[in-house]
């Protein structure tokens, strides 16, 4: 999954993902012009997908080996505590190897209706990018990704863009969008999807959206649909 929707988040780098017997390797690539040094954001990438591993394996867990297209830094401690001891540099490509069994780690707060409703969101999205509007659909997936741990707020957004909050409200107004607009509208579409598709509690699915208050939430979802999500929950079943 990560393979597939990395685009969009960022149009400068690729994520590939191979498997062969015991090991698997996950790698990161630059594509397009470089214009900077791609060290720090070679191990910024593949340091969060280790330590996103290590969350849901065990705080312990280090890859089988990681490899850098770059040269060995002056300073190694901080490269050894995220990926331990095994490092290689000046290799073809910039990732790392882990053994296969890993995928057989269940992830207990797995929600896989949940997941199917993401996912059928993120796909729309992708089909947006290949429609050239690779800057709505980048802004769209990151307010997606920040509605449950509040984080989807416009200067969040343009941070994580890399762009001051005032060109990223600029760039908005130029493809005739407004941020609350657009977020209210993905915090509808997957509200709406949660309460037809899923019986989810109505205070789960306020939590996915960023609301911790279920009054909170069903305030804004009237305002958005025209009715109470018990009422719209209620209607879409009986049709």
């Amino acid at each position: 999954m990560a393979v597939r929707y990395y685009p969009l988040i960022y149009q400068g780098a690729r994520l590939s993902f191979s498997s062969s017997g015991k090991t698997a390797e996950f790698k990161h690539a630059i594509v397009g012009p470089r214009h900077l040094d791609p060290r720090h954001a070679h191990e910024w990438t593949i340091a969060y997908f280790v330590k996103f591993i290590r969350t849901r394996v065990h705080p312990s867990w280090m890859p089988h080996g990681t490899f850098f297209a770059n040269g060995a830094p002056d300073n190694l401690d901080e490269l050894h505590e995220i990926f331990g001891d095994k490092l290689i540099f000046n290799a073809k490509s910039t990732g790392f190897e882990f053994y296969s069994a890993l995928f057989d780690t269940p992830i207990t707060e797995s929600n896989p209706v949940l997941l199917r409703i993401i996912s059928h969101h993120a796909d729309d999205l992708i089909h947006e990018l290949g429609k050239m509007h690779p800057f709505r659909a980048q802004v769209r997936l990151l307010i997606m990704a920040g509605l449950e741990h509040n984080q989807a707020k416009a200067g969040i957004v343009a941070k994580m863009l890399n762009i001051s909050l005032t060109t990223f409200r600029r760039r908005l107004r130029e493809d005739g969008l407004e941020f609350r607009e657009l977020r209210d509208g993905i915090i509808k579409d997957l509200s709406e999807r949660a309460l037809i598709e899923t019986s989810l509690p109505l205070g789960d699915i306020a939590l996915k959206m960023g609301y911790s208050e279920l009054s909170a939430f069903s305030r804004a979802f009237t305002r958005f649909s025209g009715m109470s999500p018990i009422a719209y929950r209620r209607s879409a079943r009986q049709q």
